[in-house]
């Protein structure tokens, strides 16, 4: 409704709110070839605000998550996630849990996604971490698992 002289609060109100960076946080191995089910994650996490900042996680976590030496070294799963042109800012997390978990705090995001099958211990200390700043945590269901996963390509 308009206020004085013709005033629309809701006008300025809805300027003011698209205006508001909205951060969206997740993280990830992303490696092997970027296919269907990484894209679907990042553009539905994205969805969630107007900008999107991805966590890549370090050769090491996957030897330890997966049990197995990665496909691709983390900077070049950087660089491929670069290339695809969705997220806004893209981080390689450094260090012990301790440390990464301090980068993923310092950008406070207002929202932090995680796909179905991150439920490791550490997935879970970011959760816990993130909901000191009211963070809203997102699961997201993965896509056509069955037929693109990474980990179920290898063991084909």
């Amino acid at each position: 409704a308009s206020g004085r002289r013709g005033f629309d609060y809701r006008q300025v109100h809805m300027k003011i709110k698209k205006r508001r960076k909205i951060t969206v946080a997740c993280c990830g191995s992303f490696d092997g070839e970027i296919h269907p089910g990484h894209i679907n994650f990042l553009n539905k996490s994205k969805k969630n605000g107007n900008f999107l900042h991805v966590f890549v996680v370090p050769d090491e976590i996957i030897v330890k998550n997966k049990n197995r030496n990665p496909i691709h070294n983390q900077n070049y799963r950087v660089k491929c996630l670069r290339a695809l042109g969705i997220a806004h800012k893209i981080t390689s997390l450094k260090g012990d849990n301790q440390n990464q978990l301090k980068q993923i705090e310092q950008i406070k995001p207002d929202v932090f996604c995680f796909g179905e099958d991150q439920n490791k211990l550490f997935d879970k200390k970011i959760e816990k971490s993130l909901r000191k700043f009211s963070t809203k945590i997102v699961k997201i269901s993965r896509y056509k698992s069955e037929k693109y996963s990474t980990t179920l390509s290898l063991n084909r």
